[in-house]
């Protein structure tokens, strides 16, 4: 279970990297303020559940392979775990409460 769920941390690090992120719209200069440390959580979980639903979906349709919903819920902990690691590190680095 370890390596399904360690696969998708870098996912969740990069769904939380782009989250934190402020955008300005470039028509308006309005700023997108930045999301909250649950929903980048949240958002991160989200990913890894339906990229992991994709994967074992797709097994479906390959000969000798079968589909097993425990590892698209390893997958959405492992997303969560990034995401939480990230905001770890920024914290920890930054001396802000990103």
């Amino acid at each position: 279970f370890i390596k399904d769920s360690g696969l998708f941390v870098p996912l969740g690090v990069l769904m939380t990297y782009i989250s934190s992120n402020q955008y300005k719209n470039k028509k308006t200069g309005a700023v997108r303020p930045q999301s909250s440390k649950l929903g980048m959580i949240l958002v991160s979980i989200l990913a890894g559940l339906a990229l992991g639903l994709f994967i074992e979906i797709t097994q479906l349709a390959c000969e000798g392979r079968y589909a097993d919903i425990t590892d698209a819920c390893m997958a959405a902990l492992g997303a969560g775990f990034g995401a939480v690691a990230y905001q770890l590190f920024l914290k920890r680095h930054s001396g802000s409460d990103t």
